[in-house]
């Protein structure tokens, strides 16, 4: 028994021995001579003791495969204004100028899409200026795009590239002199001219501010140029510079949009317009352009289009300067305030052929006829039955009876 115990603990540290040197030095005793010599011998993992006298036990592990569904990505659509179609004799609204006013064109577009009676053309050249006709002349020009496209509003906008020198025959003038001023003075008066030569209402919009201060206060000097010209050639100025600066005049590249909501209204450079920007612009532009467009489409017209005529619309039409008498209106009547008409109406002026009791007082001297009883008669008439009493029957009278009552004496000799 003695021996069995000591054989055990003999193999025992036999087998502890090889597995320490085995782990200390990490290779592979069972790899034969020849492989040895053909194969890179591998470098195993440090074993520990259970792992030398058990083995490896692996794990059998359920392999399970996911299967990887792809989403696609949900970007909600931009809801775009659906334009319907122009009708044939659609009034045209011809938008001229530089880079700014190519926005403006497009901010119209949005503004008349669902309006079939106005149509937007646009003809502007980006880096078109006045002070370097030779990019592109609109002094020539201008007659012939309006030639072409036949509008019946012109908008107008240029500026914002004008910030440079000018050649005067054959000599530069630099840029902010005197004599450069005096020149474009003349260039801008000569364009608006030429503008409402084309006998077509015209709206000039002056240029927004933008993020550089010296480049903005040569735009504010340029809108007061181009107000005094257009307005004294008989056209319209729009001006939208509040709606591109803050409270103190600054300039700003996010702001309120047209319905109060603040947007970015400029692009990074400070230059260029946003989508919300050229809305905006052309916001301006609306209502000076409704006072030269007969907008059908508008919102009291589709109120209006099917309403019943006014119950007084066929009663015999009478001069309302001889009328004695009237009839009671109600506070809610419509034709309490002309409202019986509709906007934009064929309403012809009345003629009367009988004088009013003012034409024959101004071209006859002949006064009218009060009648008696009423507010306006103020002819005074003594009472009936009276007697005016003399002056000496007064003074021999009680002064008892010098106390009358007040209708029997005569306003014209009553004394205090």
């Amino acid at each position: 028994m003695k021996f069995g115990l000591k054989s055990f603990a003999f193999v025992l540290a036999f087998v502890v021995a090889v597995s320490m040197v085995a782990t200390s030095f990490g290779t592979d005793f069972f790899v034969s001579s020849a492989q040895a010599e053909t194969k890179i011998v591998k470098v195993k993992k440090k074993k520990n003791i259970f792992q030398v006298i058990f083995g490896n036990r692996k794990k059998t592990t359920k392999k399970t495969t996911k299967k990887t569904v792809k989403r696609k990505r949900t970007t909600k659509a931009k809801t775009a204004v659906a334009a319907v179609e122009k009708v044939e004799n659609a009034q045209t609204v011809l938008v001229m100028g530089d880079f700014i006013a190519s926005g403006l064109a497009d901010g119209l577009k949005v503004a008349y899409a669902k309006n079939p009676n106005v149509a937007i053309v646009k003809k502007t050249r980006g880096s078109s200026t006045i002070a370097r006709p030779d990019n592109y002349d609109w002094m020539s020009q201008t007659a012939v795009v309006v030639e072409e496209v036949k509008p019946s509003l012109i908008v107008f906008n240029i500026g914002s590239s004008d910030r440079q020198d000018m050649k005067v025959d054959g000599t530069w003038l630099g840029f902010d002199s005197e004599e450069w001023w005096t020149e474009y003075r003349k260039r801008v008066d000569s364009l608006a001219q030429v503008l409402r030569s084309q006998n077509v209402p015209v709206l000039w919009v002056g240029v927004p501010s933008f993020k550089y201060t010296k480049m903005t206060r040569d735009i504010l000097a340029f809108n007061g140029i181009y107000r005094d010209a257009i307005e004294k050639a008989g056209g319209t100025f729009v001006d939208i510079w509040e709606g591109f600066v803050d409270e103190n005049g600054k300039f700003v590249y996010t702001g309120s949009d047209i319905n109060g909501q603040q947007v970015r209204l400029r692009s990074s450079d400070g230059i260029n317009l946003t989508k919300a920007g050229k809305r905006k612009l052309a916001f301006y532009v609306e209502k000076p352009a409704s006072r030269f467009l007969s907008i059908g489409n508008s919102v009291l017209a589709n109120l209006y289009r099917d309403a019943p005529a006014s119950a007084f619309a066929n009663r015999p039409v009478q001069d309302p300067r001889l009328l004695t008498k009237t009839r009671v209106y109600s506070f809610t009547d419509p034709e309490l305030d002309g409202g019986d008409y509709l906007l934009g109406g064929n309403s012809q002026a009345r003629v009367f052929k009988e004088k009013s009791p003012l034409d024959n007082l101004i071209q006859t001297g002949q006064t009218p006829v009060i009648q008696t009883g009423r507010v306006d008669d103020f002819t005074w008439k003594a009472s009936v039955g009276v007697k005016k009493p003399a002056v000496e029957d007064v003074k021999a009278e009680d002064k008892s009876a010098s106390i009358r009552p007040a209708a029997l004496i005569n306003p014209i000799t009553a004394t205090n």
